[in-house]
């Protein structure tokens, strides 16, 4: 017989830094530059290509609040047709400090690049990026207690872009310039049960076996 005891979590304040680059764009035979690196180019310039930076710094979290991990900056240029991939991973290493030693994480963000027909109507000729694991989450253990980081999504447009009341997408008029700050939530993994002491296990075994007692 296993014991589960439920204990109540306390919020923390996790502060650090974060940094991130770019990888994996596909499909992989599209002109693109910049893998490895936090700006990342892509499609047949006609005149200009499309370009994202993601740019961070310290940051500061408390449990269940949405925290920046940082910024991105995006220019829709004008490209040759069939010249872009469709997607490309933008990977945020987070190294913490406090309340626990040194260590870090990854959170994954797999950014879905849009490519719309250009029409005379502005926003609906914007392109735009997508955030296509929205929700997806990161483990992290914090003085013995099991955490999750959740994707929030962009917030804080800024420029020529705009979300269009849609969290996951970062949409950019055509030749238009933007930023949108990156949000994540940091919150206690209720799916893992804390094992009960040694005390109470002992309990619970006694009882166990009394009840056989009582059977027999």
């Amino acid at each position: 017989m296993t014991l589960f005891l439920s204990s109540p979590v306390h919020a923390i304040t996790l502060e650090g830094t974060a940094q991130g680059v770019f990888s994996n764009p596909l499909p992989a035979d599209k002109t693109v530059a910049g893998e490895g690196t936090n700006e990342f180019t892509w499609g047949t310039a006609s005149p200009t290509q499309n370009m994202v930076k993601f740019t961070s710094g310290p940051f500061s979290a408390t449990t269940d609040a949405p925290f920046k991990i940082g910024t991105l900056f995006y220019f829709n240029g004008i490209t040759v047709a069939d010249t872009n991939p469709e997607t490309v991973d933008l990977t945020v290493l987070l190294t913490y400090f406090s309340p626990v030693e040194p260590n870090n994480t990854s959170v994954l963000f797999n950014l879905a690049l849009h490519s719309t027909p250009n029409i005379v109507d502005d926003e609906l000729s914007a392109d735009f990026v997508s955030i296509s694991t929205i929700n997806a989450s990161t483990k992290l253990i914090l003085n013995g207690q099991s955490y999750i980081l959740v994707i929030d999504g962009f917030r804080n447009v800024t420029g020529d872009g705009l979300l269009n009341q849609d969290p996951t997408q970062f949409h950019l008029v055509e030749q238009g310039s933007a930023r949108a700050d990156l949000y994540v939530s940091l919150k206690p993994d209720t799916d893992v049960p804390e094992p009960a002491t040694p005390a109470l296990l002992g309990l619970g075994l006694l009882g166990l076996a009394a009840s056989r007692k009582y059977l027999m």
